[in-house]
């Protein structure tokens, strides 16, 4: 979709809502220009100007499919509609009613950045070329690629509860470079294995312009 579609789209939706009684706060706002790597869109509600905030993803609109961009955008009215219940069993209720007006199904229990876009990737490959690393469930033998640095080694499945084992897919590094010639190698290696500026200052804790530089002179 494009951004005029999309803000004809929560226009429409938001009209169906009010004609059909929905507690909606009093003014709904727009917002195309968001970007996330982590979600396709997202409600901010502000109780002193009883105003809700509906935000999409601009990346996700642009490649994604037109039903998943119609859910998410019920999705986030229904956090306008309740946004105290989070996720609770009566946002479910409302969420489902609300999809079924649009012919579109709510699955809760997926995260809309998992949505496919139109070509088979998720929103994080617009982000990041390539997983940083996984977690592996040996129990259910299922993987969870993760594309920024875990916070912490012991996840457990979401399934079955069992701790993950976790595999750095990115580089190998046991320890923090030690001199200037360590962090130009290992910042030619990820470059050459398709990383962002961006990832490789968080690798090697330089500034983006510092690391530009050094590539530019490093050209060959």
């Amino acid at each position: 979709m494009t951004q005029e579609q999309v803000i004809r789209q929560i226009k429409f939706i938001e009209t169906v809502l009010r004609e059909q009684n929905y507690n909606l706060p009093k003014n709904i706002v727009i917002d195309t220009n968001y970007v996330s790597a982590s979600a396709y869109g997202q409600c901010k509600y502000n109780l002193i100007k009883q105003e809700a905030t509906i935000r999409i993803s601009k990346p996700f609109y642009l490649n994604g499919k037109d039903k998943d961009i119609i859910s998410t955008i019920c999705h986030e009215f229904a956090h306008a509609i309740m946004p105290e219940e989070n996720h609770s069993k009566k946002w479910k209720n409302i969420a489902y009613e609300i999809g079924s007006l649009f012919n579109v199904a709510l699955d809760s229990s997926q995260r809309t950045s998992e949505y496919e876009l139109n070509d088979g990737k998720n929103l994080k490959t617009i982000f990041y070329k390539k997983p940083v690393g996984h977690f592996h469930c040996d129990y259910c033998n299922k993987d969870y690629f993760i594309y920024k640095k875990p916070k912490c080694s012991s996840y457990q499945c979401s399934h079955c509860r069992t701790t993950l084992q976790y595999f750095n897919d990115r580089v190998d590094i046991d320890e923090k470079p030690k001199t200037k010639n360590d962090k130009i190698e290992i910042i030619l290696k990820l470059k050459s294995k398709g990383y962002s500026v961006k990832n490789i200052s968080k690798e090697v804790d330089l500034s983006t312009s510092m690391i530009y530089w050094i590539l530019r002179i490093n050209k060959k």
